[in-house]
């Protein structure tokens, strides 16, 4: 089972070689980030999950600041949330955010907000604040 994991792993960094070109694999930021994504990669049982896990890893490949990037935290995070949560926040953010986004916009565009002493994006978050997604 490991050697499969292995394999998969070995042809994602095949697949990608603009991201992962000799100085970066040989750096120790990269080494030790790569020790983290593959620890939690073998543990990982679904296919979701093993994708995220990659698109983090090339995040955290194309990041300037390795030392910094979040790896922990967003391997630790994917760990703990459930595939239907997943899910559902995909939903909120392709469905519900932008239909939020579009009511804001309209009311922003309105003579009230227009003449405000304030800035549209204060007023923006001021509105978002006020709208519940439900």
């Amino acid at each position: 089972m490991k050697q499969e994991k292995v394999n998969e792993v070995s042809e994602f960094i095949q697949e990608h070689p603009e991201e992962f070109r000799k100085e970066i694999i040989q750096s120790k930021e990269f080494q030790e980030g790569f020790l983290i994504f593959f620890e939690e990669y073998l543990k990982s049982r679904t296919k979701a999950k093993k994708d995220i896990l990659k698109k983090i890893l090339l995040g955290f490949v194309a990041a300037e600041d390795k030392e910094h990037y979040e790896l922990e935290r967003l391997n630790d995070c994917l760990a703990r949330i459930t595939i239907p949560s997943l899910e559902f926040l995909v939903f909120f953010k392709k469905e519900i955010q932008p239909e939020l986004e579009k009511e804001i916009q309209e009311r922003l565009n309105k003579d009230q907000y227009k003449t405000s002493d304030r800035s549209k994006e204060w007023w923006h978050d001021q509105l978002l604040i006020q709208k519940s997604a439900w």
